[in-house]
């Protein structure tokens, strides 16, 4: 029978961790830092347009839905100085304070793993099912640039609802000025054929007449056409995380036993702006919904316990 030396073994044991340092190299090649080069261009190429936006909402919003993935990005500005803004968002805790007023978001929990950080998001397809139907993507959290001129966070999940996988959600910011930052939130997620047709079919049957951001041309009253489908669902997804995120920010200057009610209140009345896009109940029906959702998210915090 054939015998492998000591020497041969070692051989083998070393090919075997640089295949595997090799394909965590290459797993991982997409999630490197970006460049603040290409943030400055996006921002001088979207200066235009975000001065004739909203006021008090400054953004610039596209997507891409594709049979295998589906993309969204959206270009804001806010109004808080970039020293803020990074402290508050390269602390991985802060982040299930950050999503929960999102609607779709009935808990989120953090932990620290030793090697990373790792968020647990409790997600529901319709606002009003119970915790108890929430689909976990377990988000691990990556700084991958920290300077005083650029910052770049990303969350990755490998699974998602409707048998979707590689969940991103990513967050670059600059300066631009004394008191003004510059954002770019991406969300995306990849899938297979069954699961682009599920999706699809889903949002087409069960969207109704809710409409995403873009555009694809005027109506017959020159008013816009919006998106509807898996692209309008995408659109309103990322959107309703930038505006979370906004929300946070926005509310870090009340005294933090107030901040979550500030924070949730004030979730609410930005996309009430967007009441075409974004309205799903009223507004004492969501905050009853919120408060519900802090005290399960309190409670799944204080019960997990690390593997």
């Amino acid at each position: 029978m054939f015998k492998l030396v000591p020497r041969t073994v070692n051989r083998l044991l070393l090919l075997l961790t640089m295949v595997l340092v090799l394909r965590a190299v290459l797993s991982f090649a997409g999630d490197q830092g970006g460049d603040p080069v290409t943030l400055i261009d996006k921002y001088h190429k979207f200066e235009e347009s975000l001065a004739k936006t909203s006021p008090g909402i400054q953004v610039h919003l596209y997507s891409d839905i594709q049979k295998n993935s589906s993309s969204a990005d959206i270009y804001g500005i806010f109004d808080h100085p970039f020293d803020i803004v990074e402290k508050a968002l390269s602390e991985p805790s802060e982040w299930c304070e950050i999503v929960l007023p999102h609607i779709n978001i009935r808990a989120c929990t953090s932990s620290n793993t030793g090697s990373n950080w790792l968020l647990t998001l409790y997600n529901v397809t319709k606002y009003y099912q119970p915790i108890e139907e929430a689909t976990q993507l377990k988000y691990s959290y990556y700084l991958l640039a920290r300077r005083p001129d650029y910052m770049d966070i990303l969350f990755r999940a490998d699974d998602g609802p409707f048998h979707s996988h590689d969940h991103r959600l990513k967050i670059e910011a600059m300066p631009i000025g004394q008191d003004k930052t510059f954002v770019h939130l991406s969300y995306s997620y990849r899938y297979g054929t069954f699961s682009y047709m599920t999706m699809k079919s889903y949002f087409g049957l069960f969207g109704g007449k809710r409409v995403g951001f873009s555009t694809t041309g005027v109506d017959s009253k020159g008013g816009p056409v919006y998106v509807s489908g898996l692209k309008g669902a995408v659109e309103r997804n990322v959107m309703r995380y930038y505006l979370a995120v906004e929300a946070y920010l926005d509310t870090l200057k009340y005294p933090a036993e107030q901040r979550f009610e500030k924070r949730i209140s004030h979730w609410y009345d930005l996309t009430a702006r967007f009441k075409r896009q974004l309205f799903e109940m009223e507004k004492k029906e969501y905050l009853d919904y919120k408060r519900r959702d802090i005290k399960n998210q309190m409670l799944l915090q204080n019960a997990y316990k690390p593997q």
